[in-house]
């Protein structure tokens, strides 16, 4: 629907520092272009970029711009677009449950499906994978606890139940159990679980994944690796991995631990992704605590 709204617009000289009055269901706001702008490829972005002043509606008496919708939910809009331009990655308030429709419809509305403001499905991934998870594993609690039962060469891989798809999120918090040991965690794709499943030999599977090691390094799956400690996750460890898919053209993996490793870029193609462990050490796991 604002595409083609947005093909009747008319071009004009536009400054991101104007201020624009709006009148958004008889409250008046005042912002700036730049912040209605701040999320490229909407409809808001595209109204007040400049191609917008000989078709928008305007208050015959103040000239300010017309928007009919619910001024407290637009508001928080405001207070999204504001917040974004100064820190992308700070969590932003959401509406209230009586207010959740309504919010996701406005959004729908002016093309923010594709951004992080839009409706998102939060993904619970919270057990492993029995049918996946290598035989070397002894899954208990319910497979919330995978334990390596015996020493393995190359690395086997415990990979948790359920993928992670576009437009969704899932944080999934975890623990390293046993001795101090090397391990890695991680995102695969889909596609490859059945490959990492069948086999220990991380040459044979290709070196695919988006990985934290214990050295607190960060290598595909199937590449070097340390074996030596100090390790920085030492027996108990709680870590928290986050699959970040709401924006589909720029998901992300992001471990918050008392290490500093830095967010990565998962590629697009893969368009599901898996979480998946893997280690060498016997009597060594992970045990997973909570999902958000």
């Amino acid at each position: 629907e604002w595409e083609r709204e947005k093909e009747t617009m008319v071009v004009v000289k536009a400054k991101q520092t104007d201020i624009i009055e709006l009148d958004v269901g008889g409250r008046v706001f005042k912002t700036t272009r730049a912040t209605l702008c701040a999320q490229p490829d909407t409809l808001l972005s595209a109204m007040f970029s400049g191609r917008w002043e000989d078709n928008v509606q305007r208050d015959p008496e103040t000239g300010a711009v017309f928007i009919d919708c619910n001024p407290a939910l637009f508001e928080l809009l405001l207070d999204h677009l504001r917040a974004l331009q100064l820190d992308p990655e700070k969590k932003l308030p959401s509406p209230s449950p009586e207010q959740k429709a309504v919010w996701e419809t406005m959004l729908t509305y002016w093309g923010f499906t594709h951004t992080k403001l839009s409706p998102v499905t939060v993904v619970a991934l919270e057990r492993f994978s029995a049918e996946y998870s290598n035989p070397a594993f002894a899954l208990t609690g319910g497979n919330t606890m995978a334990t390596l039962v015996s020493e393995v060469n190359p690395f086997v891989y415990a990979i948790v139940d359920g993928s992670v798809g576009m437009g969704e999120k899932c944080t999934l918090k975890f623990r390293s159990i046993g001795r101090n040991h090397g391990f890695g965690f991680g995102v695969i794709p889909e596609s490859d679980v059945a490959v990492m499943s069948s086999t220990s030999d991380t040459g044979v599977f290709g070196g695919r994944g988006v990985v934290f090691w214990s050295d607190g390094t960060t290598k595909p799956f199937g590449r070097t690796w340390t074996t030596s400690p100090p390790f920085g996750f030492p027996p108990g460890s709680l870590v928290e991995l986050c699959i970040d898919a709401r924006d589909t053209s720029a998901p992300t993996v992001e471990v918050t631990s008392h290490l500093e490793l830095p967010k990565l870029n998962l590629p697009t193609e893969w368009q599901k992704y898996r979480v998946a462990f893997c280690i060498m050490d016997a009597s060594c796991g992970f045990e997973i605590v909570s999902v958000e």
